[in-house]
């Protein structure tokens, strides 16, 4: 037997408060990621530890696609909100890209690990073939987390 919940659409009005908030939100997440850098840089500067130096070289060369991303995740977290019943066959699309961001970061984050290790360490190699699978079958897997996310999608029971 299947229990159905009546779904009560309401039509949220755009309240250009809150697009304003994300738009916000992501600048002062942006300005804190300088800080953060300046601060990393300022230490960094005279300690010269190799995983400072890494981190800075990551969030000097993807600051802004970091931005970019929260910017685009907040105003879709809102805009969803708002228009659920039109957005609804997109949002399986967008959770795929957000599953492939979060890996990516996950990629950076485990092919950095690797100053840890001796070059001929069997994890270093694990950890560099992790990297390279990511980057070298990324389209294959966005498609994979895009067909997951349609087919629960489409198969969720109503």
């Amino acid at each position: 037997m299947n229990y159905y919940v009546n779904e009560v659409i309401t039509s949220q009005e755009f309240s250009f408060k809150k697009f304003a908030h994300a738009i916000v939100s992501s600048v002062a997440f942006a300005i804190a990621l300088l800080v953060v850098m300046w601060i990393i840089n300022y230490f960094n500067v005279t300690a010269q530890i190799e995983v400072l130096t890494s981190i800075l070289d990551f969030l000097n060369a993807y600051w802004i696609v970091l931005v970019a991303f929260v910017l685009l995740i907040s105003l879709w977290d809102y805009l969803y909100s708002v228009y659920k019943s039109k957005l609804k066959y997109v949002k399986p699309a967008i959770d795929a890209i957000g599953i492939l961001f979060g890996l990516w970061i996950v990629a950076i984050i485990l092919y950095g690990l690797r100053v840890f290790t001796e070059t001929t360490n069997p994890i270093n190699v694990f950890l560099e073939f992790l990297h390279t699978i990511f980057y070298e079958q990324t389209l294959l897997l966005f498609l994979l987390f895009l067909f997951i996310s349609y087919s629960k999608f489409f198969l969720k029971d109503r």
